[in-house]
């Protein structure tokens, strides 16, 4: 099995499945995190660009003629 930096060791079947689930679930965690980060940060956009819509509003609204 390929342990990186080009280095590879010998392991028993059951303790290489082990080994890999172990990654896998790593990833899986990972993976949530990384989820939960992108919502937090597409609702950050989200609200931005509400905030943004408001600023651009209040000013047409001041503008004489308008």
């Amino acid at each position: 099995m390929s342990v990186g930096a080009n280095f590879v060791i010998e392991m028993d079947v059951s303790y290489a499945i082990n080994y890999i689930d172990e990654r896998i679930k790593e990833f899986e965690e990972l993976k949530s995190k990384l989820d939960t980060q992108s919502a937090d940060i597409a609702k950050r956009i989200t609200d931005i660009d509400n905030f943004l819509l408001y600023i651009s509003t209040a000013i047409r609204q001041q503008q004489p003629g308008q």
